[in-house]
């Protein structure tokens, strides 16, 4: 029956819009007319996933309470699929899903992606080793954000398993963000941690060309135990620094027992990165990215730094990239080129360009501790 006391001539709840709709679930944004505040309802397919606990033990869901798992207010079995599928009501954040950003085509700059990947990190934690669950969906369309992308929240528990006395559980989740263990039916901790080095990739580098991905070769390549995208789409680009670089290679292993032991293990590891925060400005020639340089002491302003990609047209070079920076201080008007760093490289030579970035770092960061 409805919630008790719900009147069919006015109900809590008012459907304002479908957010979200796929095979196994579907999401509106709601209005709650008795909070009078926005919420998420979201229907969950159980089919398949009798082992999760929406099917075994719902309740636990609601007592799951973290700072960046997102709230179950309340839940309740499908009426048309009885015990097939539930609906959970959760709140609304107004900074939409991890999924929803990256469809604008939003490159996250390299501070806020380690920022958010680290709040997921905190829930994975959290779910991991307090309370023994794999989520087994870590997903950009399974995580939220807040007003200014400033925070992260981990949603959808709907597929969440507890692990057995091995350590493990059944394989379950989206396919493109499968481990490459999900043939073996068995899923542990580091399958999360796989599936967020494919998020936190996402967000550094751009999203993944959804409609350019085959279903069946993503497919294939699970029934052969191997990555679901080629290793050309698994590179971090090539202004991320290669502290970070070498943390989302290793959450990538194709080998679970290669990848970190734990999410606090990765939490911590990113939160030693020292990185200018760059992020990719534009994506069309010429190709820009823009970032900071943080400050070495407390007195001083950070500095902004551009680094401007053009392709050569004539000469010896031409069909080669030219890559250029300039600097300046935060309060100045006035930007300053960085002339002797200027350099000319081939389009696909990830090293040098890589080479080039670090060397554009290394100069500020040096430039400030001097200052």
């Amino acid at each position: 029956m409805v919630i008790r006391g719900d009147r069919l001539d006015k109900p809590t709840y008012r459907i304002i819009q479908t957010i979200l709709e796929g095979n196994t679930a579907v999401c509106y944004k709601c209005w709650h007319e008795i909070f009078e505040c926005h919420c998420v309802q979201k229907t969950i397919s159980l089919l398949g996933v009798t082992d999760a606990l929406a099917y075994q033990e719902p309740q636990l869901l609601k007592a799951l309470n973290h700072p960046h798992l997102t709230e179950i207010w309340e839940a309740q079995w499908d009426p048309d699929f009885g015990d097939k599928a539930v609906t959970f009501t959760m709140p609304y954040y107004e900074g939409g899903s991890l999924h929803s950003v990256l469809m604008t085509e939003r490159r996250f700059s390299l501070g806020e992606a380690i920022t958010l990947a680290c709040h997921v990190l905190d829930a994975l934690h959290f779910l991991h080793v307090e309370r023994k669950i794999v989520h087994r969906d870590i997903k950009p369309g399974n995580i939220f954000l807040s007003d200014g992308a400033t925070a992260a929240y981990l949603g959808d528990l709907g597929c969440a398993a507890p692990i057995d006395e091995v350590g493990a559980t059944f394989s379950g989740g989206t396919p493109l963000y499968r481990a490459p263990e999900a043939k073996s039916g068995r899923y542990t901790p580091q399958s999360d941690l796989y599936s967020l080095g494919l998020v936190l990739l996402e967000m550094v580098g751009g999203r993944f060309r959804y409609e350019d991905i085959s279903q069946d070769d993503v497919q294939r390549r699970l029934n052969e135990n191997s990555r679901t995208l080629a290793s050309r789409h698994l590179r971090p680009p090539v202004h991320v620094p290669d502290a970070l670089a070498r943390i989302i290679n290793k959450l990538l292993e194709p080998n679970p027992e290669s990848r970190p032991r734990s999410a606090l293990d990765v939490q911590r590891d990113l939160q030693n990165v020292v990185h200018a925060n760059w992020r990719r400005a534009s994506l069309d020639e010429p190709w820009t990215w823009v970032g900071e340089v943080p400050p070495a002491r407390p007195n001083q302003l950070p500095r902004d730094v551009e680094v401007e990609a053009k392709q050569i047209s004539r000469g010896a070079d031409a069909g080669r990239i030219k890559l250029s920076a300039r600097w300046r201080h935060r309060d100045a008007y006035q930007w300053r080129r960085l002339a002797s760093l200027d350099k000319r490289v081939d389009p696909d030579d990830q090293t040098a360009w890589r080479s080039y970035f670090r060397s554009v770092s290394t100069a500020l960061f040096q430039a400030a501790a001097r200052r």
